[in-house]
Formats: C-alpha cells, sequence, structure tokens
C-alpha cells in the first residue's frame, strides 16, 4: 500500500500535470507539441531528443528516451512506451525517479492535435501500431540496454482507447508488449470497434489463454461509465494466465493519470 504522504504527493502532481487542450471528459482532438518534452524541470534528468519518420504511415514523430541512471550496469530495465509525450513525459519521468521505479520511458509526441486523432482511433490505430512495434520498438532496443520481452504500453484517453486496440490485436504467436497501461480510455468514441475488437481477442485467445498484464483505471468524472463494461467484460471472460486490475479515482480526467500511472506501474512490475 501506498503512505499517505506519497499519495498527498501524487495528488499534488497530479493537480499540477500539465493539462492535454481538448482531452477532457475523454477523448477531444489532442493536444500540442510543446517542442521541449513539457518543460522538464532543471532537476530531473534530460531525456534524450530524437525524431523518427514512421514508414507506416509517412508522418516524422518526435520521441524522447529516459534511462533509469543503472541502465547500463544493472539488469536490462523493462521498458514503458506511451503516447502523449509533450503533455506527460516530465509527469512520468517524476514518477519514475521520485518513487524508485526502475524503467526506461519511451515517450512518442503527437506531431499535430490533428493527427493525435488519426493515430489512436481506427482505421489510423493500425499503421501507428506498426509503427510502434515494427520500427520504433527495434529502433530503441538496438541501441538502449532494456528488456524487450518486458515492453510496457501506456496512455490515457484517447491513448487509452489505442491501449485497448493494442491489447485487442495482439497475436498469440507473436505479442509485442508484457503489459498495458489502459487510463481512462475514452472508448465512447468508437463503440462498435471496441466491442468488435474485444471480441476479436477472445476468439482469438480463449484456448490458450492471454499471458499478459492489463491494468485498467478510470474516473469517476471522466470515463468510468465507459471504462467498467469495458473491463468488466474483459475480466468475465477469465483468461488463464492472464492478470488485471481496475482502479478507480474522484480527480478529474486529466489528473487521475499521475496517481493511476503510479499505482499501475507498481501492480506490473510486482509480477515482473
Amino acid at each position: 500500500m501506498i503512505s499517505l504522504a506519497r499519495r498527498r504527493t501524487l495528488i499534488k502532481l497530479a493537480l499540477g500535470a500539465a493539462w492535454l487542450p481538448g482531452c477532457g471528459g475523454g477523448g477531444g482532438d489532442g493536444g500540442s507539441p510543446s517542442g521541449n518534452g513539457g518543460s522538464t524541470s532543471t532537476t530531473l534528468p534530460t531525456p534524450i531528443a530524437l525524431t523518427l519518420q514512421a514508414k507506416s504511415n509517412g508522418v516524422t514523430y518526435p520521441v524522447w528516451v529516459y534511462e533509469p541512471p543503472d541502465a547500463q550496469s544493472g539488469p536490462p530495465p523493462p521498458v514503458v512506451y506511451f503516447s502523449d509525450a509533450e503533455a506527460y513525459l516530465t509527469m512520468l519521468v517524476q514518477i519514475v525517479t521520485g518513487y524508485g521505479f526502475r524503467v526506461t520511458l519511451v515517450g512518442v509526441a503527437n506531431p499535430t492535435p490533428a493527427q493525435r486523432q488519426v493515430d489512436l482511433l481506427e482505421p489510423g490505430a493500425d499503421p501507428y501500431y506498426s509503427f510502434l512495434v515494427d520500427e520504433l520498438a527495434p529502433y530503441i532496443e538496438s541501441r538502449y540496454r532494456v528488456d524487450s520481452a518486458k515492453r510496457i504500453l501506456s496512455g490515457h484517453s484517447s491513448g487509452g482507447l489505442f491501449v485497448g486496440y493494442a491489447l485487442f490485436k495482439e497475436s498469440p504467436a507473436n505479442r509485442r508488449f508484457h503489459a498495458y497501461i489502459c487510463a481512462d480510455a475514452s472508448f465512447w468514441q468508437q463503440p462498435d470497434q471496441v466491442a468488435q475488437g474485444e471480441a476479436a481477442m477472445f476468439a482469438a485467445n480463449a484456448a490458450g489463454g492471454l499471458p499478459v498484464t492489463a491494468v485498467f483505471g478510470a474516473d469517476a468524472m471522466g470515463n468510468q461509465a465507459y471504462v467498467t463494461p469495458i473491463y468488466d467484460e474483459i475480466a468475465a471472460r477469465k483468461y488463464s494466465l492472464f492478470r488485471t486490475t481496475y482502479f478507480t479515482y474522484n480527480l478529474g480526467h486529466v489528473p487521475m493519470y499521475t496517481p493511476f500511472f503510479h499505482d499501475a506501474l507498481a501492480f506490473i512490475l510486482s509480477g515482473a
């Protein structure tokens, strides 16, 4: 259990977190890149800035990489890939450094607000997913010392919707992620595609189980009414080998991401 003092610190971080324009209430049309990864504090390590052009859709993405201090000397750390880096990079670096989570962070920023809603929703989610798993992950993992068997995917709002799609579309014969952090996902944006994706996941994985971890979180003032039935449907499938849990908050759609990311990462790493 997290202490009361640490919980208060997380809530302060949440209330001071960068707000993603247009994201409130569940999705919207995204935020605009800050150009510096969210004005990283001078007391925090400075993430490495990259730029990659995706072959899958032709879009050029700003990318930031944060490594734990002992990435080269200790065991290869798990790697967390996350969307909306222009809004959330600083916050996630604060979480992993402040609470001692030994992970590498790889944040992908949105080139434009409009591109965000192309990439994170279907049908654009398909080429964006291909960029992450077939281009970005091999690029990062050939240059940085990480445990590629412990890839984690995190996203909030429309990014959480994309995390759901990634979970649904993973092939049992070729799983790309070890764990998923699905934060206040805006499942209301594409309910038919979500229902079809969840059903397809069950059809593909029912016999052999689902050997991954998926952590869902939602806020009472955000998308809880839409996340709860999806989580309940997935949990009711009773997949073997599947670790999952659900955290709820009452902080607001954007502020919930800070304590939820902490809680979700703690849950995932406890079973790593």
